[in-house]
């Protein structure tokens, strides 16, 4: 039996060894850098889409009821929750 590769996770983890592939520090410096950013950007993408989600079930809900609410006021009330929940979570941390 031979080990071939070996990942700090599960297949999502970092390589830590690979018998066929060898890289360089600088490279992986550079690997892990982009990982980083891919995730900050899911993250950012993430956010976006929830906004987005929460303001369509808010003027969909508001049409129903026979309600016209300005755009400016949904994107206020989605933003002013939303840093409520960052404090809840910083007073939880």
């Amino acid at each position: 039996m031979k080990i071939y590769k070996v990942e700090e996770g599960f297949c999502d983890g970092a390589v830590m060894y690979h018998e066929f592939i060898s890289k360089t520090p600088a490279e992986a410096a550079e690997m892990r850098k982009k990982i980083q950013e891919r995730a900050a950007l899911k993250q950012k993408r993430k956010a976006e889409q929830e906004e987005n989600v929460a303001r369509y079930v808010l003027i969909t809900w508001s049409c129903m009821e026979g309600l016209w609410i300005n755009d400016l006021f949904v994107t206020r009330l989605i933003r002013k929750r939303q840093k409520e929940d960052e404090q809840k979570k910083a007073k939880e941390d």
